[in-house]
């Protein structure tokens, strides 16, 4: 009786399926921390800009006077402090993933 054909044998077909799950498993993992990268990556320049807007709106606050002019800085600061909140929650929720 002839020796079996590997390319047609049981274990051939399982050691190729593994290794075709592996590969497989790798290229999601690789695209995975790729999304991660680009979406941290744009939650940091967001954090800049907001972190800019606080730095000016607090160097225009301190110019101003009036107690219209300080309510409306200090609802403006307010606004971009809990967006710069929200974005470090969403850059730590990126980073444990």
């Amino acid at each position: 009786m002839p020796p079996a054909n590997p390319l047609r044998s049981a274990d051939w077909c399982n050691a190729l399926a593994v290794r075709s799950a592996i590969a497989f498993a790798h290229v999601e993992a690789n695209d995975h921390a790729m999304s991660n990268t680009s979406a941290l990556t744009e939650i940091d320049a967001a954090i800049a800009a907001v972190r800019d807007n606080l730095r000016q709106l607090t160097e225009q606050a301190a110019a101003q006077s009036g107690a219209a002019d300080e309510d409306l800085a200090a609802e403006r600061i307010a606004q971009q402090e809990a967006r710069l909140a929200d974005l470090l929650k969403q850059r730590e929720a990126l980073l444990k993933a």
